[in-house]
């Protein structure tokens, strides 16, 4: 679940970047970018589905393999007999 909704986030925020950034800088009343060094406005921004498909699916497979060995490891785990 946290794949994809990062996924997600970060597919819809891309193209609005300069807004939120905008808004955070006025909520905080600072300069989060440097604007006579940075120009977030000419910053490139080019999404590729097949990359955001790759890590996705990564971060997927990995998130399934940090479940796994854990439950693998309790499940051998014998239960202990109430002592009466």
């Amino acid at each position: 679940m946290a794949p994809c909704s990062a996924s997600s986030a970060a597919c819809c925020s891309h193209s609005t970047i300069e807004a939120i950034i905008g808004w955070f800088e006025r909520q905080f009343g600072f300069d989060f970018i440097d604007p006579s060094i940075y120009y977030i406005s000419k910053l490139p921004s080019d999404l590729h589905w097949d990359d955001v498909g790759l890590i996705g699916s990564v971060a997927f497979a990995l998130t399934l393999l940090a479940t796994l060995y854990p439950a693998w490891r309790a499940a051998r785990v014998q239960p202990r007999r109430l002592a009466l």
